[in-house]
């Protein structure tokens, strides 16, 4: 696919604006597709000889040649259908749509499974075959209800496939004649309701249509009529090659034509309108969001270029503050990425160590800072000789060059540090450094690490009676909390701190649902929950 060309369309815009409502991306629901006709058409059929699934204009000839063999018929598919009925009976009118549409000798293809493996709110369809229904019977990883008649609305959860005209075999009335359509709000409100609906949610875009199809021209009337000022375009796509005066008349009906004909003009002319819709779900494809990843400097690309001097510390320190930032959120970095951050640092220990000892102190906190969070990242314990130099780098207040977030960062982790080696002389004396910061972040963090000491110590009692004095603005700390509330064996009280976190994070997702900070917590809190339910039970 030649994304320049896509491009370079007129009615590119547009197109973006389909592909970032589907992939949730704005403020915008999402999106949903409406199927007509012309997108049966790429069915996989049984035979050489099975007819292509049949367009307006293939029942119109049909209806012609029976009701006027030798003089010209109306214009209007609709008024000739109707006329059809009155002449031959409504079994004849149905006997001629059973007859045309073969659908037991059509079978779903790709375009249909690719079409469907998209996150379509809602799919909507005017066809009576069943292409989409079968997509999704032959795809378990394809989760969609389907709605046959109205009384189906209730008990379907979206996405659905929504078949408004009825569907084969049994399920009528098919919808097909003039006063079919003039009754159809009144008949179906409960369809017209749910199109509304999806309009008023969605970008909402046509596919399978002609701009003269009388399907398409019946419901965006409807919508018109129904929603007004309010609705959002319609967007109809495809291989259009519409005039400038019909692409007025559209835009005027509150539609917006996405032609994707200058796209597919060397391609043979029968295959032009399946190109195109080839062309269009590809660009939908190409729009899902990567899955969060995290790249980081190698310290092979760094300390070859890095002379032997405490003047270049900010170099390394620049390159590791760039990893850090693009850090995607995670509460806990992925194990590979633990094992590859800590791998690609290790020559650089050599470099820090020889050099920081002479290097200012606004490089030296600042290596120090990020040599750290790059260690805790990856789960490693801090060098002896980064924990000394952090210590006395902060026991000279020599980190005032870092934000105040930054100074607590570093602070925690050499209590951190020496909790790990249960030096509790020293555990005491950096505790008090943290103190000094007089925020209450630091405060929290300080009295954090006190209640893990009592734990390592056994000291209960401790536990109990400050537990509840652990409050942060980040939902994790009430985790910790349940963490330390089961130490002293209030398994109640645990569970609901955690189906707090849980709902707190959750209504935080609600705000930003694309936050993989967020994600990250609710994938543990979520976890924790179901611990935390089986133990009550």
């Amino acid at each position: 696919m030649d994304m320049q060309k896509i491009e370079a369309l007129p009615d590119y815009p547009e197109l973006r604006q389909v592909q970032q409502a589907l992939w949730k991306i704005g403020e915008i629901h999402g999106a949903a597709v409406m199927v007509g006709a012309g997108f049966s058409r790429f069915a996989s059929l049984a035979a050489g000889t099975t007819p292509l699934a049949p367009l307006w204009s293939d029942f119109q000839r049909t209806m012609l040649d029976e009701l006027y063999p030798k003089e010209d018929g109306p214009s209007d598919p609709l008024a000739l259908a109707e006329e059809y009925r009155a002449a031959r009976g409504p079994s004849a009118l149905e006997n001629l749509i059973r007859c045309h549409v073969r659908d037991g000798e059509w079978s779903p293809g790709d375009i249909h499974r690719r079409l469907l493996s998209l996150p379509w709110s809602e799919v909507l369809t005017t066809n009576w075959d069943t292409l989409l229904e079968r997509s999704v019977d032959s795809n378990p990883d394809l989760s969609y209800d389907v709605i046959r008649t109205p009384s189906d609305i209730a008990r379907t959860r979206s996405p659905r496939i929504v078949k408004l005209h009825g569907s084969l075999p049994s399920h009528g009335p098919f919808i097909f004649t003039q006063e079919d359509f003039r009754t159809y709000p009144n008949k179906f409100a409960p369809f017209v309701n749910l199109g509304r609906q999806v309009l008023l949610e969605n970008e909402l875009c046509l596919i399978g249509f002609s701009g003269d199809d009388p399907n398409f021209l019946e419901w965006s009337g409807w919508v018109r009529d129904q929603i007004g000022d309010a609705a959002r375009p319609i967007r109809l796509l495809g291989n259009l090659n519409i005039s400038d005066s019909r692409r007025c008349l559209l835009k005027s009906r509150n539609v917006t034509p996405i032609d994707l004909g200058p796209l597919v003009e060397e391609v043979s002319e029968e295959d032009q309108h399946r190109r195109a819709i080839e062309i269009f779900l590809e660009y939908l494809e190409q729009g899902k969001p990567p899955k969060a990843k995290w790249s980081f400097t190698s310290d092979d690309e760094i300390v070859e270029s890095l002379p032997a001097s405490s003047s270049r510390l900010d170099d390394l320190a620049q390159a590791w503050k760039q990893d850090r930032e693009t850090h995607p959120g995670w509460l806990v970095t992925p194990s590979s990425l633990r094992t590859k951050i800590r791998h690609f640092s290790v020559r650089s220990e050599g470099i820090i160590s020889k050099n920081l000892s002479t290097a200012p102190k606004s490089i030296k906190a600042a290596i120090l800072y990020e040599t750290i969070w790059r260690w805790e990242t990856a789960f490693w314990p801090l060098p002896d000789f980064v924990a000394r130099a952090a210590s006395a780098l902060v026991s000279d207040n020599e980190d005032d060059s870092l934000s105040l977030s930054k100074r607590i960062f570093l602070r925690v982790a050499i209590v951190r540090e020496a909790r790990y080696r249960r030096d509790w002389q020293t555990f005491e004396k950096r505790i008090q450094f943290l103190g000094a910061l007089n925020n209450p972040d630091a405060e929290v963090e300080a009295l954090y690490e006190r209640c893990l000491k009592a734990r390592d110590e056994l000291d209960y009692n401790f536990i109990a009676e400050h537990v509840e004095q652990i409050i942060g603005d980040d939902p994790v700390w009430l985790l910790r909390r349940a963490a330390l509330t089961v130490e002293v064996m209030d398994s109640h009280a645990a569970a609901t701190l955690i189906y707090e976190a849980y709902r707190e994070i959750r209504k935080r997702r609600a705000r930003d649902p694309r936050s993989l900070w967020l994600l990250s917590r609710e994938a543990w809190a979520s976890w924790l929950v179901g611990i935390a339910r089986f133990g009550s039970e």
